[in-house]
C-alpha cells in the first residue's frame, strides 16, 4: 500500500480498528491528522447516540453530545495521568490526535439498533485501542497505559450510564 493511500482516512481508520500501533504512531507525528481525528470522533458521537434510539432524538442527540465531549476528557486526563503522574513524554496535540483515531471502533455502534451488544463491544474495542495509542504516543508498557486509558475512560462510562437510567 502506497503512503498516500494509508494516510487516508478509510485507512488510517481501518488499521487503528486492527490495533496497528505504526498507524497511531504516523498519527502522532502528522500535524494535518487532527481534521482526520476530529472527524473519526464525530462519527463515532453521532453512532454513540443510537444506543438511545428507542428514546428518541432528544436521548439520541444528549449521548451524542456527552460522546463527543469525552474526547478533551480523555486528552486531559491522558496528558495529566500519563504524563504528569507516570512520567509519559508525547505532546497534547499528539495525545489528542491518536485518542482521536482510537475512538474508530466506535463508529460500529451506528449497528445497536439492530446489532445486539455491539455497543459492550465497540466500547471494549475503544478502551484497548486507546491502550495501543497511548502506549505508541508516550512510550509506555501495556500496563501503565492501560492504567492512563482507564483513567480517561471509565469516568465516560459512568456518565452514560447515568445518561441513560
Amino acid at each position: 500500500m502506497s503512503d498516500a493511500v494509508e494516510r487516508r482516512l478509510p485507512a488510517r481508520i481501518f488499521r487503528a480498528a486492527l490495533l496497528r500501533g505504526a498507524a497511531y504512531d504516523e498519527v502522532a507525528g502528522d500535524r494535518k491528522a487532527t481534521v482526520q481525528a476530529a472527524l473519526v470522533v464525530l462519527l463515532a458521537s453521532l453512532a454513540a447516540g443510537t444506543q438511545d434510539y428507542g428514546l428518541g432524538w432528544v436521548a439520541m442527540a444528549w449521548v451524542a453530545c456527552v460522546s463527543l465531549l469525552q474526547w478533551p476528557f480523555w486528552v486531559l486526563t491522558t496528558y495529566a495521568t500519563g504524563c504528569g503522574l507516570l512520567g509519559g513524554q508525547a505532546a497534547p496535540a499528539a495525545i489528542l490526535r491518536v485518542l482521536g483515531l482510537a475512538r474508530a471502533p466506535g463508529i460500529l455502534m451506528v449497528l445497536g439498533p439492530v446489532v445486539g451488544g455491539v455497543h459492550f463491544l465497540a466500547h471494549a474495542w475503544t478502551l484497548l485501542a486507546g491502550v495501543v495509542a497511548i502506549r505508541r504516543v508516550c512510550g509506555f508498557g501495556t500496563l501503565r497505559a492501560a492504567i492512563t486509558a482507564l483513567c480517561g475512560i471509565v469516568p465516560y462510562w459512568i456518565v452514560v450510564f447515568l445518561v441513560l437510567n
